[in-house]
């Protein structure tokens, strides 16, 4: 049945809806393009008191930018400060929290950034590293093992605890341990600063590895208890105190760049609109960070033939004002959606909804006044996760949603050339 419906849809273009996205031959039949198709751009227009603007969807590749400032000027200009500050040799650290679906799970695409970035602005470490992870196994940056843990999440129907940035919380069951590697040191002479990150909670003892003892006491909505300062770039720690609601741990040095990467898989943003605002903004006070990179879109095209995404609009709002109060003094940066394809009458195309949505995202992006950064077109546009699909070596998976490996380093390093194109309109240093 399945051959005769792949035979049927693949030589009569069949508009049965229920036959559309069958075809056994998909991965053996390749139609080659003859022409690329360009997106009609449709104007957005977004209403402000006394004023009305008009403008295109903004698609340049490779480019932050901010609406309501001159394309001269510098986008995330305190941010670009704080680079340039590193840079004269100011001893101090520039934080950023990736966050994301299922795209920089495994710190995917961050990984990359993070590189780049120290290597030109200095700093050692993998940041933030959850106390487990059910994708370990796929992560380069840093090797993590771990044993008897209860987890609670965003998907989780009553949580006991609030829910860190990653929308995971994490408690003991019975006599837990954690063992993290951290492959991201630059210099191999570096004090590595290990954090175990925490929710409040009862005192309680962390054992570590050789048998020191550290006292936890976790008074606060969020703590960042020093475990150990060492050129030691591992760490392993056990504790069995089931009140004790712990994030994860932080591998960093005392100066440079540091990213977080704070991933959940099928998330859309929506969800961060629903975090606890008080741990979130002790977070900032204890752990502060200078950017906030927000990555979402492939989830919410999760149809065909989606291309509705007004009721996309006031939840996300309500995510970016909960962001930006309790993340106070830090830049926002906001990636649009990058390319997912379906197949339409047998061949793999750009999703309908995806100018839609893109649009969505940057009239959000406008109206709270954050930064912006068109993913969609900085891989290439229109039709683009099928060239990667297709290419050889290729750049995603065959699932046409998710860029492998090879994929997810150019989209760090298209990230990357964005912050040094802004960096080099606040500093006439000459950069490496």
């Amino acid at each position: 049945m399945l051959f005769a419906s792949s035979w049927y849809t693949s030589v009569f273009n069949s508009q049965i809806k229920a036959l559309e996205n069958i075809n056994l031959f998909s991965d053996i039949v390749y139609k080659k393009d003859t022409l690329v198709k360009k997106i009609k751009v449709l104007p957005v227009v977004v209403s402000q008191p006394n004023n009305t603007k008009v403008f295109n969807l903004f698609q340049a590749a490779n480019k932050f930018t901010e609406f309501y400032a001159d394309s001269n000027k510098v986008v995330i200009e305190r941010f670009m400060t704080k680079l340039k500050e590193l840079k004269l040799g100011k001893k101090r650290k520039v934080r950023i929290a990736f966050i994301g679906d299922s795209m920089i799970e495994g710190d995917m695409i961050s990984q990359t950034l993070r590189q780049l970035l120290q290597q030109q602005f200095g700093g050692d470490g993998v940041g933030f590293v959850p106390i487990m992870s059910n994708v370990a196994g796929m992560r380069t940056s840093a090797t993590l093992k771990f044993a008897n843990w209860n987890q609670e999440d965003f998907k989780t129907k009553k949580n006991r605890y609030p829910l860190n940035i990653s929308g995971y919380t994490f408690t003991a069951k019975g006599n837990a341990w954690c063992e993290l590697q951290d492959h991201c040191i630059n210099n191999k002479d570096v004090r590595l600063n290990k954090y175990l990150l925490t929710g409040k909670g009862a005192f309680c003892n962390v054992t570590l590895e050789g048998g020191k003892m550290v006292n936890i006491n976790a008074s606060q909505s969020f703590n960042k208890i020093l475990l150990d300062s060492s050129k030691s770039v591992g760490i392993k720690c056990f504790m069995s105190n089931p009140s004790l609601p712990v994030y994860g741990i932080s591998c960093e040095s005392d100066n440079g760049i540091i990213i977080d990467n704070y991933s959940f898989r099928g998330s859309g943003g929506l969800e961060l609109g629903k975090l606890n605002t008080d741990l979130l903004q002790n977070i900032q006070q204890e752990h502060p960070y200078d950017l906030i990179i927000l990555q979402y879109g492939v989830n919410l095209l999760n149809n065909a033939n989606e291309d509705n995404f007004i009721w996309y609009y006031k939840p996300m709002m309500r995510s970016i004002e909960q962001v930006k109060n309790s993340f106070q003094g830090a830049d926002i940066l906001m990636l649009s959606s990058a390319d997912k394809a379906f197949r339409y009458k047998g061949k793999y195309e750009t999703a309908k909804g995806m100018f839609g949505l893109i649009s969505m995202q940057q009239k959000i992006a406008y109206e709270t006044g954050i930064a912006f950064y068109n993913l969609y077109e900085s891989m290439g546009g229109e039709g683009s996760m099928t060239r990667w699909v297709q290419s050889n070596p290729p750049l995603a998976y065959k699932d046409y949603t998710h860029p492998n490996s090879l994929g997810d380093e150019i989209i760090g390093k298209g990230l990357f050339e964005a912050f040094m194109f802004e960096f080099q309109k606040v500093t006439s240093i000459k950069t490496k």
